[in-house]
């Protein structure tokens, strides 16, 4: 999709229930990423899409084409060069508010955009 952090919680506050069902979905799976990948100490340095390394939102585009590996051993997707998955799930909890976003979307009046909120929280630390 191309998005950075940022833009996708965008889509997710959308008057137009198909973006805020992307956007939901999006964020779901970056946070599920970087929750597993996160907590691993794992980070990789790699490109995704020439973004540099200093945008800690370029991640959601590697994330959102890249479903979740079924093996613990299959390697995490590529990040930008000294982003580390860790810093991904730090920069949508406390620089986008991401739990907010999606606390609100729980009580969207389209079904679907409020399933896919309500799938985000498994990515979420405990």
């Amino acid at each position: 999709l191309g998005y950075t952090l940022g833009e996708t919680l965008e889509l997710s506050r959308s008057s137009v229930p198909a973006q805020r069902v992307a956007g939901l979905s999006l964020i779901a799976r970056v946070l599920a990423q970087a929750r597993r990948w996160g907590t691993a100490g794992t980070s990789t340095a790699g490109n995704s899409g020439g973004e540099s390394g200093a945008d800690a939102g370029a991640p959601a585009a590697a994330a959102s084409s890249t479903a979740l590996p079924s093996s613990s051993s299959s390697p995490p997707p590529p990040l930008p060069a000294g982003v580390a998955w860790s810093d991904v799930l730090l920069h949508a909890l406390v620089d986008h508010n991401a739990v907010l976003v999606l606390r609100r979307a729980l009580d969207d009046p389209h079904l679907p955009a409020a399933a896919a909120a309500a799938g985000a929280p498994p990515g979420l630390p405990r």
